[in-house]
């Protein structure tokens, strides 16, 4: 799998050494170009190689995706059992392929590239090249315990499964990405195996020292916090989602919005209010998923007086919570219902607003629940989605409320970054119209449509 974007002078160099290398490989091979939103003619001569050769197969979005995005989209487009991610200057070449394949295929679930492997040949990159990797990999060490010398090479190669586990969990879009990766994969327990290479530092490197060095360093903390706050790593299962929810008291998002901890309660309201403003008024159903203790959806029933609204959440304690509440105001347009995201108790194309907050990044398979989503809406109809934005504040914002809070009121999550929701939302059948970020840059809320398919 290649990632690119504005690759338009090296694509071409690498798919002729892939068309060299395909002639004389003992095994079958595919080659998935992941491009995404580039503005020179990358994807026009990605096209040419795939007219031209019949193992390469082009991926492409009409939006930004990142890296992350940019290889899930490969993931899924592509059919082999090993998945090979490379970066298309090609600084290890092809012919070392076989390497990573036979320790996949003795029992490694990952195989990494290392330019500090005693068998290594390197070509030596010029000296900021080398401090800075020496430093990063100081800090990846001291921080994270991880035993590799060297994290960063664009060449590595997974198990199918594993590497679709890893990426789930993987929210990191710049240089760190590889970082990220290899830390999820020690604390899932998958087998790491360093591999020797042959490396060749290729000019024009997009490699900023002073910029990047600022930004993988950041990455490093943000990630550590977020480990840090989930407690536990692994994501729940719905079993486990469900028996964890069924267990909170219904009222204690009622009571955390009335909060004496104000910022708190200013985050809910604008949040709430910002929702709120994108609900068309002529709506004759609004569907809430993740309802929790119908905060939001009281307020849709009382702002939308003409409308149904519905409220659907997976705690037995928030639904009876929610409807006794409900009805104590004296709100008549609504209803509340116990349900999974993941199999909603409504027909198909019913609704015509469906609002998701704060609730996608906790789903342990969010394509499959934003299929559902897609089954129960009208077409054309209107997607309203929050989510914490990927980032330091954030990180530091959600470990701090951790160590405080006095409650355990949610599970382990990892924040969605936009490139992981564009993938999401494009490959679901729906189409973003609107991005907004809110609360000191710390939420993001995305508005969609419904379309006929999945956009690429």
């Amino acid at each position: 799998m290649v990632p690119v974007h504005n690759e338009e002078a090296r694509l071409p160099r690498c798919l002729d050494e892939f068309a060299r290398y395909a002639s004389k490989a003992e095994h079958d091979i595919e080659v998935i170009v992941a491009e995404d939103g580039s503005t020179d003619r990358t994807l026009d001569i990605a096209k040419e190689y795939g007219r031209k050769y019949h193992f390469v197969k082009i991926v492409s979005s009409k939006v930004r995706l990142g890296k992350g995005g940019g290889i899930l989209n490969g993931i899924d487009a592509s059919s082999g059992d090993i998945v090979l991610y490379m970066d298309v200057d090609m600084a290890v070449t092809l012919d070392q392929i076989p390497r990573f394949v036979d320790e996949i295929l003795k029992g490694a679930d990952v195989a990494i590239g290392s330019r500090t492997h005693p068998y290594s040949i390197v070509h030596k990159p010029p000296f900021h090249r080398i401090f800075l990797g020496r430093l990063f990999n100081i800090l990846v060490r001291f921080m994270f315990r991880l035993g590799y010398f060297d994290t960063q090479v664009g060449f590595k190669a997974f198990k199918r499964k594993t590497l679709v586990d890893i990426i789930r969990q993987t929210n990191t879009d710049g240089f760190a990405f590889d970082v990220d990766v290899l830390i999820k994969s020690e604390i899932m327990g998958y087998k790491v195996r360093e591999v020797p290479i042959t490396w060749a530092h290729k000019r024009g490197s997009k490699i900023s020292p002073i910029k990047n060095a600022y930004e993988m360093f950041f990455d490093l903390i943000r990630i550590k916090l977020e480990l840090l706050a989930n407690k536990r790593f692994t994501l729940l299962g719905r079993k486990e989602y469900k028996e964890f929810y069924d267990r909170i008291a219904g009222d204690v998002y009622h009571r955390a919005e009335r909060s004496f901890f104000l910022p708190r309660r200013a985050w809910h309201v604008r949040k709430n209010r910002e929702i709120l403003q994108e609900i068309p008024g002529e709506a004759e159903h609004v569907l809430d998923l993740g309802s929790g203790s119908g905060n939001l959806t009281l307020k849709i029933a009382l702002a939308r007086p003409r409308a149904l609204v519905t409220g659907i959440d997976i705690g037995k304690s928030f639904v009876k919570y929610s409807a006794q509440y409900s009805k104590k105001v004296g709100a008549t347009n609504i209803d509340f219902i116990e349900g999974d995201i993941n199999a909603l108790p409504i027909r198909e194309k019913f609704s015509p607003v469906v609002v998701v907050s704060e609730v996608l990044e906790y789903v342990p398979h969010q394509k499959s629940a934003l299929a559902e989503i897609n089954r129960v809406m009208k077409n054309q109809g209107l997607l309203i989605l929050t989510t914490p934005r990927v980032g330091l504040r954030w990180a530091i914002i959600r470990a701090i409320w951790t160590l405080v809070r006095r409650e355990k009121l949610e599970i382990p999550y990892f924040p969605l970054n936009l490139s992981r929701l564009r993938f999401l939302i494009l490959g679901t059948g729906f189409y973003p119209l609107k991005l907004k970020v809110m609360n000191m840059g710390c939420t993001l809320l995305m508005t969609a449509v419904k379309v006929a398919s999945r956009i690429t």
